[in-house]
């Protein structure tokens, strides 16, 4: 499980328990990829997140129970989202049972839901994250022994609730999860080609992309290397105001604040929100994509993949349109627009037919790429999401914009590339470049 917390270090002045299900507003913590810190907080303060701070990999806020399953069930950023329950000066494993086994845990969740624990060591010194790790699912099963004379079962694989603590030289928080699986996990994903890009991460290039001025303005969107169409739907999402939660489950629904009634209204509040989104889209069509990979079974893949998230009628209406093509023929299909694409590297490029080792061969395809978008693509402008930090010198065009992003533990960058109207010269082959300089040291007198 991909979970942090921030290295608070100082303990809270309210005491060592936060963990009431009838407090009104909660601490509450928030994981992202790094690089999209800004942009949740952003977003959760629209949902009413109050006291927001970017940490590195997410966001600490406060807010309500509703307002906290609202943002779980809306947010298009975040990995998961935990309830503080309690925090408390901590130096021993001894220290972290008790303050773990405060918490009224049987408020939170009944005897029979099974439940899995983790545990982040943030500096502190304690024998190991294991045996810490234990303790707190000790300190759980043990409150419910004292209350009811049973312990609840752990799942690993599927467990209904999930639990998390972080513990750093001095103290200790301890979160349950409202998420359950990850957040980039939508819902709408059976299939995945090589490697596929997370949903929330996709879902942070997109917003990017289109708070440039470029972006701002573009209504023909492009992805050439579309692979299982992660890229596609996450931009159709926040194009037609689907939210992210609307087909999957939720760790928070099988908590006891939980209500029928709240999980009724979070459901029909999306379901009207995303009709309105396709009505729009459908009778007074605002944009077009255009996406294509060379591999038919990855275009097979991708249409599945935006029929299950709920787009079929916008690919029905010629909307949004999947082709098996090659990169390096397909022509701009408007005057102007946006490529948006996370192009492949690795096992996806050695898909696409080179016989030859990994890095020679994403080396001659984007060369040839490059080569492609200087000689049609005039007047576009490119976000590109890669790996290869030298973009620049492997494409041969000059970016305008690099941001900073990580996609798991690889360093990234999103790049804008603005493709402005120029003379095209060739690349020269080496044996050209030789001859060249020979026939020029001839006619000098060398």
């Amino acid at each position: 499980m991909s979970y942090s917390s921030p290295n608070h270090s100082k303990p809270n002045n309210a005491g060592q328990q936060n963990n009431s299900t009838k407090q009104s507003v909660y601490n509450c913590f928030a994981s992202c990829p790094r690089g999209l810190e800004e942009i949740l907080v952003a977003e959760l303060e629209t949902m009413g997140a109050q006291k927001t701070r970017a940490v590195t990999g997410g966001c600490t806020f406060e807010a309500s129970w509703r307002q906290a399953t609202r943002m779980t069930y809306w947010t298009r950023f975040a990995g998961r989202i935990g309830l503080e329950l309690a925090r408390g000066e901590c130096t021993s494993e001894d220290e972290f049972y008790k303050l773990a086994k405060s918490v009224d845990w049987h408020n939170w969740f009944k005897l029979s839901n099974t439940f899995r624990v983790d545990l982040n060591n943030l500096g502190a010194d304690i024998q190991s994250v294991r045996f810490t790790q234990l303790r707190l699912k000790d300190a759980v099963c043990d409150a419910f022994l004292e209350r009811f004379d049973e312990r609840p079962n752990v799942s690993v694989e599927a467990p209904d609730v999930r639990i998390f603590a972080a513990i750093n030289p001095t103290e200790a928080m301890v979160y349950i999860d409202l998420a359950g699986e990850n957040l980039f996990k939508r819902g709408w994903r059976e299939e995945a080609g090589v490697a596929p890009l997370k949903e929330n991460l996709a879902a942070g290039l997109w917003h990017i992309a289109r708070q440039s001025e470029a972006g701002k303005n573009a209504d023909v969107f492009l992805d050439p290397f579309c692979g299982s169409g992660t890229m596609v739907i996450e931009s159709l999402s926040q194009l037609c105001d689907r939210a992210p939660g609307l087909e999957r489950p939720f760790a928070f629904e099988n908590l006891k604040p939980f209500t029928s009634d709240w999980g009724k209204e979070l459901q029909e509040d999306a379901n009207r929100r995303f009709n309105a989104g396709l009505d729009k889209a459908l009778k007074t069509p605002y944009f077009q994509w255009f996406a294509s990979d060379i591999t038919e079974l990855l275009i097979e893949i991708a249409k599945e993949n935006v029929a299950r998230a709920g787009f079929e009628e916008l690919l029905d209406a010629g909307i949004v349109q999947f082709a098996q093509r090659d990169a390096l023929t397909v022509e701009p299909p408007a005057p102007t627009g946006i490529v948006f694409s996370n192009p492949p590297y690795g096992e996806r490029v050695r898909a696409k037919g080179a016989d030859v080792p990994e890095d020679e061969a994403y080396e001659r395809l984007f060369k040839a790429y490059g080569d492609h978008l200087k000689v049609n693509y005039a007047g576009w402008t490119a976000f590109l999401f890669s790996g290869d930090l030298e973009i620049k010198k492997t494409l041969g065009l000059s970016p305008k914009r690099k941001r900073p992003l990580f996609n798991g533990p690889i360093e990234c960058r999103l790049f804008e590339i603005p493709l402005t109207r120029g003379v095209y010269r060739p690349r020269a082959s080496l044996d050209s470049a030789v001859e060249n300089s020979a026939e020029n040291d001839e006619q000098n007198g060398a």
